[in-house]
C-alpha cells in the first residue's frame, strides 16, 4: 500500500486554509503543497488552461509518490475535476466546491450570498448544482464574482482599504438584503473574512469547503487502507522553499483565528 505523502494544489496561498484543516483532522499525514504560482491567479483564466495547468500539477505530485491529491481550489476543481478523475482513475482526487447546501439546513428561508471567482460561477458544474438546489428547496443564491480578494490576500503588500472599497461596489446591489450565510467560494476567501464583514457591514456565518474536503479525505484514506499510523507525526513540505517562508506564518495566523 502507498504510505506516501497526500498532495496539495492551488494557485498559492488559498490552499492553505484547506491544508490546515486537513492537517487538524488527520496529524499523522504527509502533504505535499504545490503553489501554481508561475500561472497565478486561476479565477480569470480561460477553461482549457485551467485544465493544462491542472493536468501539469496532478502528473507533477504523482511523480512525487502522492498516495492522493487534493485541489485545494474551487476554480481548479470547477474546470478540470471530472476529466481528471477520469485520467487519474488509479488516484482518489478530492476537489473544492463552493459549501451551498449546509445553509439550506441552517437558514432554509432565508437568502445566501456566494462569493467566488468569476470562472467558478461561469463553470458547468457551479451552475448545475447552484440550478439544482435553487429548485428543490425555493432558494435564492445571490452570487458575486470577487476576484479583487484572491488579488489582495496574494500580494505580499495588502491595501485593506482599497479591498473594504471595492467589495462595498461589488455588494452595493444588494445592500437591502442582510445576508445571515455567505459561502466563500474560493479557498482564498477565508483570509479575508474581516474585510468581507465590514464591506457588508455586518458578520454573516461564513461557510467554505475545507473541512467538508478533509473529512472526504480521511474517509478515502480509511477506505482504502492508505492512512498512515496515528501514532507518528506528520510533516509539510512545500515545492517551493521561498513560498514555504510565507506560508508557514500564513497557517499559523489562520489557525490562531479559526480556534
Amino acid at each position: 500500500m502507498n504510505r506516501g505523502p497526500v498532495g496539495v494544489i492551488d494557485s498559492g496561498i488559498g490552499g492553505l486554509t484547506v491544508l490546515t484543516e486537513m492537517i487538524k483532522k488527520l496529524p499523522s499525514e504527509d502533504f505535499i503543497y504545490h503553489a501554481d504560482t508561475e500561472n497565478a491567479p486561476y479565477g480569470n483564466k480561460r477553461h482549457a488552461e485551467i485544465m493544462g495547468y491542472t493536468d501539469n500539477n496532478i502528473a507533477k505530485l504523482l511523480s512525487l509518490g502522492c498516495k492522493a491529491i487534493v485541489l485545494a481550489c474551487n476554480t481548479a476543481t470547477a474546470a478540470a475535476v471530472e476529466d481528471m478523475r477520469i485520467k487519474y482513475s488509479s488516484v482518489n482526487i478530492i476537489g473544492l466546491e463552493p459549501a451551498l447546501r449546509p445553509p439550506l439546513y441552517d437558514f432554509p428561508d432565508m437568502p445566501v450570498l456566494v462569493l467566488a471567482t468569476p470562472l467558478t460561477l461561469a463553470e458547468k458544474r457551479f451552475t448545475r448544482l447552484r440550478s439544482e438546489l435553487e429548485a428543490d428547496s425555493g432558494k435564492k443564491f445571490y452570487c458575486v464574482p470577487a476576484q479583487e480578494i484572491v488579488e489582495y490576500t496574494e500580494s505580499p503588500s495588502r491595501q485593506r482599504q482599497k479591498l473594504i472599497n471595492s467589495l462595498k461596489k461589488l455588494l452595493h446591489p444588494y445592500e437591502s438584503i442582510r445576508f445571515p450565510a455567505c459561502v466563500l467560494g474560493c479557498t482564498h476567501f477565508p483570509l479575508a473574512k474581516p474585510e468581507i464583514s465590514e464591506a457588508l457591514g455586518y458578520m454573516p456565518r461564513y461557510y467554505d469547503g475545507g473541512n467538508g474536503a478533509a473529512k472526504r479525505l480521511a474517509f478515502l484514506l480509511a477506505r482504502d487502507g492508505l492512512e498512515n499510523d496515528i501514532s507518528r507525526r506528520g510533516k509539510v513540505i512545500f515545492t517551493s522553499q521561498e513560498f514555504s517562508y510565507r506560508a508557514g506564518q500564513i497557517m499559523l495566523d489562520y489557525y490562531n483565528k479559526e480556534r
